[in-house]
């Protein structure tokens, strides 16, 4: 992947409020998808839906 796709691939996921410039951080971007305004259920709505039970991790 060269500087152009992968400026292009940014430029495109920032326009759409895919991702957003992390404050104070050099070249560093999140995600923010809010999935309850986007589909209308909450996740623990769709994974009810889809009977997916996630896993707890003990740490």
């Amino acid at each position: 992947m060269n500087y152009e796709k992968l400026s292009r691939g940014l430029r495109y996921y920032y326009d759409k409020n895919i991702i957003h410039k992390t404050a104070g951080k050099r070249y560093v971007y999140r995600f923010v998808c809010d999935l309850h305004s986007l589909l209308g259920y909450t996740p623990e709505q769709l994974h009810e839906m889809v009977g997916i039970c996630p896993s707890q991790e003990d740490d």
